[in-house]
């Protein structure tokens, strides 16, 4: 898998928009992510497994909340990743079940989740899944990894970098 763009609203730390282009980082082949502790670096790979397979990598969020507490309350929560396997193109972008100011009157409804992945063929972007278990597997499938393997093998833990090293 080769990640092309990431783009964050109102998820972890990330109240407002966030996009990340990692098209623009294509010729360099490696690149690091880096910044002050509290930055929002891990919840950039946080939103990529949860764009992937629906879930959250540990504990990193309550009870798999992903809405940011610093989000106004107008402003859904949603991530949007796309991504490349074998020369074909996926977008996929989820949002939570998640409370929302009502269109007309006082107080908030719930927005059901959603999720819409798509595949690039031939210039137009073809509907693939719009089911929440059905994206889940689907990407399983595309990357050859579960949930827990990727969390596993492309998220190391934090704190657990050390056991790699010592590892046999």
């Amino acid at each position: 898998m080769r990640p092309n763009r990431l783009i964050i609203e109102a998820f972890g730390p990330y109240a407002e928009r966030a996009e990340v282009d990692f098209d623009a980082l294509a010729d360099t082949r490696l690149f690091v992510v880096s910044g002050p502790t509290g930055a929002g670096k891990t919840s950039i790979f946080d939103a990529m497994c949860w764009a992937l397979y629906g879930d959250l990598p540990g504990n990193r969020f309550r009870e798999g909340k992903v809405r940011s507490d610093a989000a106004a309350p107008d402003r859904l929560t949603s991530v949007e990743f796309t991504f490349t396997v074998n020369d074909t193109t996926y977008r996929v972008k989820r949002r939570p079940e998640q409370e929302r100011p009502k269109v007309r009157g006082a107080g908030t409804t719930t927005e059901k989740q959603q999720v819409a992945l798509h595949r690039r063929e031939g210039g137009a972007w073809e509907p693939v899944s719009r089911r929440w278990s059905q994206t889940n597997q689907v990407c399983a499938d595309l990357l050859g990894l579960s949930t827990a393997q990727f969390q596993q093998v492309v998220l190391l833990p934090q704190g657990r970098f050390q056991e790699v090293l010592h590892a046999g």
